[in-house]
């Protein structure tokens, strides 16, 4: 018989790749956060010719309110950032560094709202600064409907409206490990992610429109 009791083995793991994490936040940044959409509705600019997705309602914020929108959702920004700060030792052994210096840093260089109808989808795309993030204001009333009924018909179909985050090859054939992850998103889900890392969003055909917002976060050079 083999003995295979962990305890008796030195060993480290070693899991490395891109940092997603999937907060959920609270009714009332929520309340909050809807609150600033709806006040800011007049302010918005059409933004489609310069995002990925294929829907016809894409929005950028004005600066107000992509500043009070960010100052809501600031604590799950400085919990990925520690985080993936860790992951960087050299930055963490320098005397200089500073995690609260670059929690001041940060800020959001850019933020707009999506409204997804039936058929639209988001291709597969990256996007620019350092971090990313989407956050799940609103769904249609049938889309669990429509996923109850399409895992029905088959396990290994994407369920409709979900959101797929790649890194590398999707053929686990080849590396024979995860390159890639899918969600169903809830409201209040926010996922925050690097910059690099590519995802799509998959159509559904459910009446109704899911609200959704996305942005880009970066570290001031000027601070």
């Amino acid at each position: 018989m083999i003995d295979n009791r962990e305890e008796d083995i030195t060993f480290n793991w070693y899991n490395w790749g891109p940092l997603l994490c999937r907060f959920h936040i609270t009714e009332k940044e929520l309340e909050d956060v809807k609150n600033e959409i709806n006040s800011d509705e007049k302010n918005r600019y059409d933004a489609k010719n310069i995002l990925a997705g294929a829907l016809k309602s894409q929005e950028g914020f004005s600066d107000y309110t992509r500043y009070n929108i960010f100052h809501i959702l600031s604590k799950y920004f400085y919990i990925y950032t520690t985080h993936s700060m860790l992951d960087h030792a050299e930055m963490i052994e320098n005397e200089n560094f500073s995690m609260n210096e670059m929690h001041d840093k940060l800020h959001c260089s850019s933020m707009w709202i999506n409204h997804m109808v039936a058929g639209e989808y988001n291709p597969l795309h990256s996007h620019s600064g350092e971090m990313s993030f989407v956050l799940y204001t609103e769904l249609p009333e049938g889309i669990w409907s429509e996923i109850e009924t399409t895992f029905e018909e088959s396990l290994k179909r994407v369920p409709p409206g979900s959101i797929e985050f790649r890194y590398g090859t999707t053929n686990r054939h080849i590396l024979k490990c995860i390159t890639n992850k899918i969600f169903i998103p809830h409201v209040g889900d926010l996922f925050i992610f690097p910059n690099y890392l590519e995802h799509q969003v998959y159509p559904f055909q459910s009446d109704g429109t899911r609200v959704s917002i996305s942005g880009n976060l970066s570290f001031r050079d000027d601070i």
